[in-house]
């Protein structure tokens, strides 16, 4: 939720910004989202092993024969979005800053 937020303020304050009365921004905006997305796709990540290493430490202690963490069919499908929002923003950012560059060298 995080990512989301923060990228969604970050995109939304880039697309107000006027290139000639705000270059350097226009420029930093960039980096920043790619930074803001790589930290906090690290701290995704770093929660997602967590969450494995809890489960397993749960079943070893038999305690899915009581309760299922998971529902049945759901495998790892659940964690796509998770894992591949972080690359899509950065992706994005990416992208925002080569046009940028693009754009005044022209």
């Amino acid at each position: 939720m995080w990512l989301i937020l923060s990228q969604g303020l970050l995109f939304t304050a880039y697309g107000t910004l006027n290139v000639d009365q705000h270059r350097w921004l226009v420029k930093g905006f960039p980096l920043f989202g790619m930074a803001v997305s790589a930290v906090i796709g690290i701290s995704i990540y770093a929660a997602l092993d967590a969450s494995h290493v809890i489960e397993r430490a749960y079943r070893a202690a038999g305690l899915d024969r009581l309760c299922q963490l998971t529902p049945h069919g759901a495998g790892n499908r659940s964690n796509w979005a998770a894992k591949a929002l972080p690359f899509v923003f950065g992706t994005l950012w990416l992208l925002a800053a080569t046009g940028f560059i693009q754009q005044a060298s022209v």
